[in-house]
């Protein structure tokens, strides 16, 4: 846990604006894997930054033998939006995002006929109550996290890795109608959901997808919890301006396991990995929610265990509504 804090501010340090020369700190964030680092880092002929060992070279030559190569001007913040280009910005999350609720329904979007259940993202918490259950499957195997957790070894199979219909088949989705125009997302994502479980504990796993008009569903973030474990440190995480959590700093002791009740429900929190993603307009945004996340992620026995790999439930309710709080450049 000491661990984890100290990685965990590392990182805003780096991401947020402080009293360090102009330059000094560089943050740069591609679309890679493991095995592919810089390999969209090929310089100002392609509209994208110069290679890694170039960027090293002039941070070294400037900090620590004071050329003036103009390296303090660069940056400080490099992104690869998912779906679109490199941009530049003074830090990140960018500013400026817009905080809305997408309520879960169980309406049927008409667009994710091969998932488990069809769903539907909406701008207003709806009447309709009911149950939409997800079941443990495998077809995450197919899928950009398992891409992720092979070190990109498998991000040869593109219907896998750029295309999320296969893992599909093992979530519930939730799609939103067709953006009237572009959005930005940029930043940290939380899903809260109101659940139901049939074991004594239960593993949860969510994407934020990207949705084309030829129903490709490309994931640009992924979060997962298990159901046990879903305490999390109020001190350490970061909420929006309504109250939301929106980053979960998840207290993972055993000590603060909080057992489930079979057939009681439960409220937990899903936080998704901070993104930076252009949505096109036309496309749609997306939730996943997955009951196993193999390769990437498994419980550890006992915990797995304890699940029983058994049916998971969530309960759509007016009073407990479910809804995923998204950072965006304009609401929807």
């Amino acid at each position: 846990q000491r661990l984890a804090r100290h990685l965990r501010h590392h990182r805003t340090g780096y991401l947020q604006p402080d009293s360090a020369a102009p330059g000094k700190k560089q943050y740069i964030v591609g679309d890679n894997y493991h095995i592919t680092p810089g390999f969209d880092m090929r310089g100002a002929a392609y509209n994208e930054p110069p290679r890694l060992d170039v960027l090293h070279r002039a941070w070294f030559d400037k900090w620590l033998k004071g050329i003036d190569n103009g390296i303090d001007s660069y940056g400080p913040v490099n992104l690869k939006q998912v779906g679109d280009s490199w941009i530049s910005a003074a830090q990140f999350p960018r500013a400026g995002m817009t905080r809305q609720r997408l309520y879960l329904s169980n309406r049927r979007s008409g667009t994710a006929p091969h998932a488990q259940g069809d769903g539907s993202l909406t701008t207003g918490a709806n009447a309709a109550r009911g149950t939409m259950t997800v079941s443990p499957t495998l077809w995450t195997l197919c899928s950009r996290d398992s891409a992720q957790q092979m070190a990109g070894l498998t991000a040869v199979f593109q219907g896998c890795s750029d295309d999320a219909r296969i893992s599909e088949r093992g979530a519930l989705s939730f799609t939103t109608p067709p953006l009237d125009s572009s959005r930005r997302v940029s930043g940290y994502s939380s899903l809260h959901l109101n659940t139901v479980m049939d074991a004594t504990d239960g593993y949860w796993t969510a994407t934020l997808n990207d949705v084309a008009p030829d129903g490709t569903s490309k994931v640009i973030s992924s979060g997962q919890v298990m159901a046990s474990l879903r305490g999390y440190d109020r001190a350490e995480s970061q909420f929006a301006p309504n109250g939301d959590v929106i980053d979960p700093f998840y207290t993972m002791t055993l000590a603060a396991r909080q057992r489930i009740t079979p057939g009681k429900p439960v409220t937990l929190d899903v936080g998704l990995l901070p993104t930076e993603a252009r949505i096109p307009a036309g496309h749609r945004l997306r939730i996943d929610v997955f009951a196993m996340n193999a390769p990437r992620g498994v419980p550890l026995r006992p915990l797995l265990n304890e699940s029983g790999l058994k049916p998971q439930h969530i309960v759509l309710d007016p009073a407990q509504p479910s809804f995923v709080n998204l950072p965006l450049s304009a609401g929807i």
